[in-house]
């Protein structure tokens, strides 16, 4: 039997939750039963009491960033944050720290640190390039282990509408155009099974086609244009009867998702960052929270959200 203390990465723990963090270099990943390189950040989160792995082959990592140099000139090798090396630290006993050389990678600088609460991880995100910016974009995925329900749930304002209303986000399967999907949905008062009553894994598949379109339509999902819409800074997904948490307290941050990650049923819940001109050696650091516990109402959920997005709680996330 392996040594639990030779897997690879930084684990923390506490009375409630253990993760691991990794780097990218190659590591067997028993989901899908092979030695993969590439996925980095959170490889394994587990609630004391809920006894699984709520990742699946990638965890939660940081898969793209693009800077866009003033002068337009290509800056770094060109290899993605999967491919270019990164660092991997324990810097305090809940605390660890991944990073990159943008040189060794496509020009942006970045320092990601973990940091594990009681409940919850915090991931400070601290980007910068040895050049002018006109801006640039990240993307982060999360890869869900086998959830029953690969919707996510949020506050986000549609278009043709002047404020944001509680919408239940789903996929018809991976697509050219990465669409996303909404239809009205009212938490207040429900319980973690009543988010599962109209299931959308019945109508889904690994990639959409008509049959899975023309389903999530027939089900009272509508497109959106801007695709990504503007959010009140967080989602959250039902895991078994715990709730997944996702909060962003900078403006800069977007949501995504698809109903397939690795396979169907494990669906990516994923963001990133977009934000403007910066100049060498400027520093920008973006901060998320990622709650992971029983469910407890949206009353619960609320004010966690004020609680960690303070001063940004009345902004709207992803209004590009």
């Amino acid at each position: 039997m392996q040594d639990p203390e030779a897997i690879p990465g930084v684990k923390l723990t506490n009375e409630h939750l253990r993760v691991r963090v990794v780097d990218n270099s190659p590591r067997f990943i028993h989901f899908i039963d092979f030695i993969s390189a590439g996925a980095n950040g959170l490889a394994a989160l587990f609630d004391r009491k809920h006894h699984k792995n709520i990742f699946s082959s990638c965890g939660l990592q940081y898969v793209a960033a693009t800077p866009r140099p003033v002068d337009g000139k290509t800056i770094g090798t060109g290899n993605g944050p999967t491919k270019a090396p990164l660092s991997l630290k324990q810097t305090a006993p809940d605390t660890a720290l991944l990073s990159q050389r943008g040189e060794d990678a496509t020009g942006l600088n970045a320092e990601i640190e973990f940091k594990l609460g009681s409940r919850h991880v915090d991931q400070t995100v601290t980007l910068w390039s040895d050049c002018d910016l006109d801006g640039f974009d990240t993307f982060w995925s999360s890869q869900l282990n086998q959830v029953q329900c690969t919707s996510l749930f949020l506050q986000g304002r549609l278009q043709n509408s002047n404020a944001p209303q509680w919408l239940e986000a789903a996929s018809a399967g991976h697509s050219a155009d990465n669409r996303v999907y909404y239809r009205p949905f009212d938490p207040r008062g429900k319980t973690w099974a009543d988010h599962l009553v109209d299931n959308p894994v019945t109508r889904q598949y690994f990639r959409a086609d008509e049959a899975t379109i023309a389903a999530t339509l027939k089900a009272g999902f509508v497109i959106n244009e801007p695709n990504k819409c503007p959010f009140t800074g967080f989602y959250y997904g039902i895991i078994d009867d715990y709730c997944y948490l996702q909060i962003f307290r900078e403006p800069a941050y977007y949501f995504w998702l698809s109903c397939s990650g690795a396979t169907q049923r494990n669906p990516s819940w994923d963001y990133g960052i977009t934000d403007g001109a910066m100049k060498a050696g400027e520093r920008r650091s973006y901060h998320t929270r990622l709650i992971f516990k029983p469910f407890a109402g949206v009353d619960d959920i609320l004010q966690e959200v004020r609680a960690f997005r303070g001063d940004f709680s009345s902004t709207l996330c992803g209004d590009f």
